[in-house]
């Protein structure tokens, strides 16, 4: 590194005060020691929302935190109070201190050194902090300043993973703005604004060149068609022979579809009249069957008073149905029975005797009638027997000529196609096969031309996206050979926490990548232990990474202030939950080490490990005043409130309230 003159300042912050925001039940202020600080709380009850105020009360607007992540926490505001965030914190030998509401995108108040700024009296308060901001700090833009917050000095609790991300893309850009001397990070922007932009150009244009190149060759394949068909147009006579062929084919068909149809329709006819015949039959039969059973109704009364008992014999005689089980006796028995009844004139179960005649009934005139109905009962069946036939041998002859007819049908709709073909192919043929060459070629040869001139255009474009390449490419190895320059540093003060808490052999060691959407690789530190460099995050367990990622942070901070001379402050929002007992104590000895720095060190945590918290106290030396305990004013569950017993007792045991 250079001399610190050149280096960029760090802000330190100071104080933190919060007034009438309905997050929390009343207003509180914190005064920031150097060394460890302990803000301690339960869940929901703002710790990570005062890393956002801090940030937003910082950069403001350019935080990008939406409003609404302020208005959504905790309730609403009072409509005569104004939600604020107060900072005071250090630029270098410059204070700054900043009053901004929280729901709305507005600066107060604004004092830096001695001079004072009001919003009342001042309309461009803003510009004139961020003028000064950046004056102060020395570094280029407010975004960058905003990143170094966000993504370096304020670390919330899932964690920014600085040694792996976008394949070291942040944490190169972090290293160059922490060097910054001469312009060096704003330079390094627009040199890669100026490889991407031209890169853009080239790859347009190149791309549009492509795009008529490929619209050429189409236009060649079309032409050398054309060309083909120059000897295709002779065959214009065969062609129409095949296509009268075709068309004479169809029209067989087409008389053979119609002659079909004739003869479906007539046999459908026909299949209708003899369904009309039996019909008239059936219903001639149903009439002889009612005639049957009320002349032996009439025969039997004298026998049989139960109407059931006469259907059971008319069912069994004419049917040969059992009227009882519904099953079909053997021929032999059924006439057995018959027989008993009407020519024995006996019963059929005991052979008793039975009297036929009747005072009021002439039986010879019904037996007369019953024959005669039976007769013609008997004549009707015949009668439908050969009629049934015919339908029959009718019914499929009609179920060939359909078959028939979708061959037919499946063949006129080949040959239609067919035609239609040969019609295409004809007119084709129609047309001069030299007339279209010739508009081919025009087509070609402007395209060219358009070919030309974007190469013409891409050319130069192309040496200035080389160049400015080159000049990043060197820009970049100035970034490499610093790298390389404070490796060692670098190394001395990670292995210094890595070796004692974490791992003996751990070290860090620089690979190459290319970042999301750059063009060029960049070196970036990781890991090193157990005889292998971590890469990636997934090459080590949740708790590894983790640990890694403060020790590398705390690391980057501490050569900083070693090689600047500036004292910036950091805030760390811990993860401890993702520790054992044993990692736990660790990384609490950790913390502990660093806040011999003497910088402001800022820990947020919970209550979820109380010897995390114990640890911690020892590195607070005992001071009361250097513990920020939300539970004095944050708004409580009624869970929380029931478990404040719990709380204090841990609180007792750090012995700091």
């Amino acid at each position: 590194m250079s001399a610190s003159s050149t280096f960029i300042k760090l802000p330190a912050l100071r104080s933190i005060e919060v007034e009438n925001y309905h997050l929390f039940s009343k207003n509180w202020k914190y005064d920031v020691h150097s060394g460890m600080n302990l803000f301690v709380g339960t869940n929901g009850l703002g710790k990570t929302t005062t890393t956002a105020l801090i940030i937003y009360g910082m950069v403001g607007p350019d935080s990008e935190i939406p409003m609404d992540y302020f208005e959504n926490r905790g309730g609403t505001n009072d409509d005569n109070a104004k939600p604020m965030i107060k900072l005071v914190f250090t630029v270098g030998e410059h204070e700054f201190e900043i009053h901004r509401m929280i729901t709305e995108y507005t600066v107060l108040y604004l004092r830096v050194d001695d001079y004072q700024y009001n919003s009342e009296k001042c309309d461009n308060i803003e510009d004139v902090y961020e003028g000064l901001l950046k004056e102060y700090t020395g570094i280029g833009s407010l975004s960058d300043i905003t990143f170094l917050l966000q993504k370096f000095l304020i670390r919330q609790e899932e964690g920014n993973y600085l040694i792996w991300d976008n394949r070291g893309g942040d944490q190169s850009k972090l290293i160059r703005i922490l060097i910054n001397q001469a312009g060096f990070q704003a330079e390094y922007e627009s040199l890669a604004k100026d490889v991407k932009d031209l890169d853009t150009k080239v790859r347009g244009k190149t791309d549009i060149k492509a795009q008529f190149e490929k619209q050429i060759d189409e236009l060649i394949r079309l032409r050398n068609e054309e060309l083909g068909k120059r000897k295709d147009y002779d065959q214009k006579i065969n062609i129409e022979y095949g296509l009268n062929k075709l068309k004479a084919e169809s029209d067989k068909n087409i008389e053979l579809r119609d002659k079909n149809l004739e003869n479906i329709q007539y046999l459908t006819d026909k299949i209708r009249e003899i369904d009309g015949n039996i019909e008239v039959i059936s219903a001639a039969y149903e009439q002889y069957t009612d005639k049957v059973r009320q002349f032996e109704s009439q025969l039997f009364k004298h026998i049989y008073s139960d109407e059931s008992v006469l259907t059971s014999i008319h069912k069994l005689k004419h049917y040969g149905i059992c009227i009882y089980c519904n099953k079909s006796p053997k021929s032999e028995k059924v006439k057995e029975i018959v027989r008993s009844l009407e020519i024995k004139n006996e019963c059929p179960v005991c052979e008793s005797s039975l009297d036929l005649v009747h005072p009021d009934l002439d039986n010879s005139n019904v037996l007369a009638q019953l024959e005669e109905a039976q007769s013609k009962l008997k004549g009707a069946t015949e009668e439908v027997r050969p009629l049934q036939s015919k339908k029959n041998v009718l019914t499929k002859e009609l179920d060939d000529m359909w078959a028939a007819q979708r061959k037919i049908d499946k063949d006129i709709n080949v040959l239609a196609i067919q035609i239609y073909d040969q019609k295409i192919q004809l007119s084709k043929l129609h047309k001069n096969p030299e007339e279209q060459i010739t508009e081919y070629d025009t087509q070609i040869q402007g395209l060219e031309l358009q070919v030309i001139n974007y190469e013409k255009e891409i050319e130069p474009e192309r040496e200035k996206w080389k160049i400015a390449k080159e000049k990043l490419n060197n820009k970049n190895e100035e970034l490499n050979a610093v790298i390389n320059s404070f490796e060692d540093k670098l190394n001395a003060i990670f292995v210094k926490y890595a070796s004692k808490y974490f791992k003996t052999d751990c070290v860090l060691t620089t690979i190459e990548g290319k970042p999301k959407e750059s063009k060029i690789k960049v070196k970036s530190y990781v890991p090193e232990f157990d005889g292998q460099t971590r890469y990636e995050m997934k090459n080590c367990s949740t708790s590894q990474r983790i640990f890694m990622e403060y020790l590398f942070r705390i690391s980057l901070l501490e050569l900083y202030q070693q090689e600047s001379k500036n004292t910036p402050f950091i805030i760390m929002e811990t993860t401890e939950g993702a520790f054992d007992i044993s990692g736990t104590v660790q990384l609490a000895s950790a913390f502990n080490e660093f806040s011999k720095v003497n910088l402001p060190f800022i820990l947020i945590t919970n209550f979820s490990k109380e010897d995390f918290l114990v640890k911690l106290s020892d590195g607070i030396e005992k001071s009361k005043n250097r513990l920020l305990n939300y539970l004095d004013f944050g708004k409580l569950s009624t869970t929380q409130i029931n478990s404040m017993p719990e709380f204090k007792k841990v609180l007792r045991s750090l012995k700091l309230v």
